[in-house]
């Protein structure tokens, strides 16, 4: 089994394939693709033209909802 990694992502909604988008841009930070401090223009722009690649879906779970 190879290297694992965990995101925690929290919200009151999630648009369709938002995850997996938010996860890839989050690799490509990991990845020295991208700096860090792109994340806040890329989140402000609504463009998903500027964001990462969208990863697949295998390898990617839900663990938990929590409701107030």
């Amino acid at each position: 089994m190879g290297p694992e990694l965990r995101f925690t992502l929290r919200g009151d909604g999630f648009l369709y394939n938002m995850v997996r988008i938010l996860v890839g841009t989050l690799l490509e930070v990991g990845m020295g693709r991208r700096s860090p401090a792109e994340i806040p223009g890329i989140l402000e722009a609504r463009n998903r033209e500027t964001a990462g690649y969208t990863v697949p879906a295998h390898g990617l779970f839900l663990m938990e909802v929590e409701y107030p």
